[in-house]
């Protein structure tokens, strides 16, 4: 039953005149609120982040300290190392999160043979394909 029936003074309007951005904002929308790993587990990681990088700058005196002895190339790699550990827990989480939400893309199309679907309907699917390989150019940079 839809919702002009349930609320006969509400009127359902659709603006046909609706931008192409309008709907991939809106399909970027749907994608975050159906998986929400996307941004979860992102996010979570760089709490644990944030608090080992804490952790790592109540004993940065010490390691200043031992890093005085060495050559500047190797204070400079003793100074880097939790930023490049950082960013390398970012890199990987994005690649995971891409890679379970393509192969949960893939299996939820194959399960439910939507694509025969939309493949038979008589408009473009690049609007509705679109956001997908756009979440995953943006969590593999």
């Amino acid at each position: 039953m839809s919702t002009a029936a349930l609320h006969p003074q509400t009127e359902l309007r659709v603006d046909p005149r609706q931008s192409a951005g309008k709907k991939f904002l809106w399909c970027v929308r749907r994608e975050f609120w159906e998986n929400r790993s996307l941004y979860i587990a992102p996010l979570a990681v760089a709490g644990v982040s944030l608090v080992s990088f804490f952790l790592w700058i109540s004993r940065l005196p010490g390691h200043l300290r031992s890093a005085l002895a060495l050559d500047v190339v190797h204070q400079h790699a003793v100074v880097d190392q939790p930023y490049e550990m950082v960013a390398g827990a970012m890199m990987l989480t994005g690649m995971l999160v891409g890679a379970f939400y393509s192969i949960d893309a893939l299996y939820g199309e194959r399960r439910d043979r939507s694509i025969l679907y939309w493949k038979s309907l008589p408009f473009p699917t690049s609007p509705l394909c679109f956001p997908r390989p756009a979440f995953l150019s943006s969590f593999c940079r």
